[in-house]
């Protein structure tokens, strides 16, 4: 009932413990982990609540059950207190909990305080964050108490490693500003604080108190338009027998068009057919676009292949909206999409003189007619 969060943190056979407690930083994160459990679950309803909903689940069957080691009677008991004595003794579920949450109560690591958290919000939350913005965030502390740090973690991934970046006190006392440098249109952004206070033990709140699993998050849009001649200008959902690729197979294809007379350098830029990752496949170094010329890439999903180009995505014969994707330095604004509906085998998707779309013969490689 009195087990310390930091039991076996002094035995050198557990190194990880060991050392991991040791930072002062890693502990108090642990700490205010602990103290999160503690406040939503111990000092709450909510585990009671839980053990009487699943004991009423399986009450039926357990008295219907002949061959349990322990009686009807200790089973309806147990839920509430000790069943046994000595060293057979079996806690009673919320007598177990009751006594945890006395010894929390008293527990000298919650003596410190952490200074507090009031609020986090994003800059200009009222617009869309746009690919090659950096993003601010700002954190209010409520209270008497100072943060000596204060930390912001940001990353792509709720999974991932978060990574680290100073937050920094402004003009008005109390209000720290970090920020998230620009990420590409697409990217799920998931982000939290932390405000620490203290050198010799440190103590740390976190907003949210969950961190990672219930981190706030933001999705980068597109920048405007760019401006640029590329156009999607033909695909071929279902090649049966049109086109070959390099390697002698008949896989869908889409056909990039440049109707200037000047060169177009298609490195870095990206094609998808996922409005939610624009970034599905990118065209590598030195793809040098000819005035008037036509490119094609194979839609099938096998980038292993090394000669022609090869998306890492393939095509939906029932139709979808294809993507032609400006670089990440330019804000991965959308050059130009293309949203062709279903066509029959052999059949292409194609611009033809009016700029309009219609289905039509294959031309890959060249004027569509």
């Amino acid at each position: 009932m009195e087990l310390s969060p930091f039991a076996g943190e002094d035995n050198e056979a557990r190194p990880l413990l060991n050392r991991l407690m040791a930072n002062k930083n890693i502990r108090a994160r642990y700490l205010a982990h602990v103290k999160t459990i503690v406040d939503e679950w111990f000092e709450s309803d909510r585990l009671e609540e839980a053990f009487s909903r699943f004991h009423s689940l399986i009450a039926e069957n357990v008295e219907l059950d002949v061959k349990k080691l322990y009686s009807t009677e200790a089973f309806f008991s147990n839920l509430n207190v000790d069943e046994g004595s000595g060293r057979r003794s079996t806690p009673g579920l919320k007598s177990f909990v009751a006594a945890r949450r006395e010894y929390f109560r008293g527990f000298p690591g919650f003596e410190l305080e952490a200074p507090q958290i009031a609020s986090v919000v994003r800059e200009n939350y009222e617009q869309a964050p746009a690919a090659g913005e950096s993003i601010g965030i700002l954190a209010t502390l409520s209270g008497d108490l100072v943060a000596d740090e204060m930390i912001l973690y940001y990353a792509l991934d709720r999974n991932a490693r978060f990574k680290a970046t100073e937050m920094v006190q402004g003009d008005e006392t109390g209000v720290y500003r970090g920020g998230i440098p620009a990420m590409p249109a697409g990217s799920r952004v998931y982000y939290y604080v932390e405000a620490r206070r203290g050198a010799g033990p440190v103590v740390s709140q976190f907003w949210p108190r969950s961190t990672v699993m219930g981190a706030p998050s933001y999705r980068i849009v597109s920048a405007e338009p760019a401006g640029m001649s590329l156009v999607i200008n033909e695909v071929m959902p279902s090649n049966v027998s049109s086109a070959r690729d390099p390697q002698g197979d008949f896989d869908d294809w889409i056909e990039i068009h440049n109707p200037t007379d000047e060169e177009i350098d298609l490195s870095g830029m990206y094609l998808s057919d996922n409005q939610n990752d624009l970034r599905q496949w990118q065209f590598p170094d030195g793809t040098i676009m000819l005035p008037k010329g036509y490119i094609l890439v194979w839609a099938d999903g096998d980038v292993k292949k090394t000669r022609g180009y090869h998306a890492g995505f393939k095509l939906s014969g029932n139709g979808e909206t294809i993507l032609l994707v400006d670089t990440n330095e330019r804000g991965n604004a959308i050059i130009d999409q293309f949203t062709y509906s279903g066509v029959n085998k052999d059949e292409s998707f194609g611009r033809i003189h009016s700029g309009k779309l219609s289905v039509m013969p294959p031309t890959p490689g060249r004027e569509n007619l």
